[in-house]
């Protein structure tokens, strides 16, 4: 008997529903719902904590399920990369803010890598801290450090103007998050969903000319997106003799769970 049998087994008999247990663990439903089928693995400190309330030992949690060991061993790595990868990301920043003060006796540059670097450590947080939605999550916090990292950047250069920064980089999250509410809400399969993508970012990338010249030249445009649009042409194709055999429409539906 596997692990997610086992947290079934003792949930059935002490009468707990899914979100009860939840509720007692501080974790949502679908995740007890996903170590019961066996998407995805407890931590070990949810582990102790499934083993006081069900009043089981780890051993006997653990014993059999070869996955699960796995799956912890997988965990003790990414949680040691996670922590090499934030460390460097802020001594990256601390080195870069020292050199600029050194230098110009004021943080200018500076602050766009400390923004990116930032902007990557929330991704990391997320992806490694969080089980479900976490494109949405790592859009949401990317969102909001881009209008921080956009008024770095014109405080830089300040011949830049601000407004039309904020205006590009909206269109751009806008465009971004048009595509996340697609791939997450939506069954649109692999070759239209990067079908669609790339239609869309003509229009962006139109829009952003737009705000940042006087005018835009047609056929120019046209001439500099030739490559894309056979690249579009192509991947239509591809959805239409389904030349994969519905492989990423397989893969794109799991992802679409997390």
């Amino acid at each position: 008997m596997n692990l997610g049998e086992k947290l079934k087994e003792k949930r059935q008999e002490y009468h707990f529903t899914q979100q009860e247990l939840a509720d007692k663990m501080h974790v949502s439903r679908q995740t007890i719902s996903n170590w019961e089928v066996g998407r995805s693995y407890p931590d070990i400190e949810s582990l102790i904590q499934l083993s006081e309330i069900f009043s089981i030992s780890l051993d006997t949690l653990l014993k059999g399920d070869k996955k699960m060991v796995s799956s912890l061993k997988r965990k003790n790595i990414q949680e040691v990369l996670y922590i090499v990868f934030m460390s460097t990301l802020t001594v990256s920043g601390l080195i870069c803010l020292g050199i600029d003060f050194i230098y110009t006796q004021k943080f200018t540059w500076s602050l766009i890598v400390v923004v990116g670097c930032m902007i990557a450590g929330a991704i990391l947080s997320i992806w490694r801290y969080t089980e479900e939605e976490r494109l949405l999550k790592a859009g949401g916090a990317i969102s909001l450090l881009i209008g921080v990292l956009m008024v770095v950047i014109q405080r830089y250069n300040q011949q830049l103007d601000l407004r039309q920064l904020l205006t590009v980089a909206a269109v751009w999250v806008g465009y971004s998050w048009l595509l996340i509410v697609m791939w997450r809400f939506t069954s649109i399969g692999f070759w239209w969903l990067t079908v669609i993508a790339l239609f869309f970012s003509f229009g962006v990338e139109g829009l952003s000319i737009l705000f940042t010249r006087a005018a835009i030249n047609p056929t120019e445009f046209l001439l500099h997106n030739i490559v894309e649009v056979l690249v579009m042409i192509g991947l239509a194709v591809c959805g239409v003799l389904k030349v994969d055999g519905g492989r990423m429409d397989k893969v794109l539906s799991a992802y679409r769970k997390v």
